[in-house]
């Protein structure tokens, strides 16, 4: 990856775990949470009811797909499927260790369906880079000129 895409993905990666995981209280998981996948139950069922928890997750990842589709897709010349792979496997892995992680803090709840909601973020980030993201660069690009000239 370019070095700025790098830099853009580990300040997003930062802020994901700093934003769903705060507070930082690692104590005793909430009462009720078992090991394995009943650590993901917690949460789920609130979920569902809640469209813009789900919509709020789906935004969450989208910065990922769409930093993962501007450097494979348009500048490594990867194709379409392989980046809509890459990014829906980063952002299920990611979302599960965030979420599994979020099991074990007192003051939050691990659901399944925000992995869905992030992992779905993701690929609309692919989506969202090949629709918009050349132009967004060019007007970018323009302001840069812009400012600097």
């Amino acid at each position: 990856m370019t070095s700025v895409s790098r830099r853009l993905l580990l300040v997003w990666l930062l802020c994901i775990i700093a934003g769903t995981l705060a507070p930082y209280d690692f104590g005793a998981a909430p009462t009720g949470q078992a090991g394995g996948l009943h650590v993901f139950a917690t949460g789920s069922y609130e979920h569902l009811h809640d469209p813009m928890h789900f919509a709020l997750n789906v935004l969450m990842f989208v910065p990922l797909g769409a930093l993962l589709h501007h450097h494979e897709a348009r500048r490594r010349a990867v194709s379409l499927p392989v980046v809509m792979l890459l990014a829906g496997t980063a952002g299920l892995l990611i979302s599960l260790t965030v979420e599994y992680a979020q099991a074990f803090l007192p003051s939050r709840e691990s659901s399944l369906i925000d992995v869905l909601a992030n992992t779905t973020g993701a690929l609309v980030g692919v989506t969202a880079d090949m629709t918009w993201g050349e132009f967004a660069e060019a007007y970018l690009n323009r302001l840069r000129r812009q400012r600097f000239l």
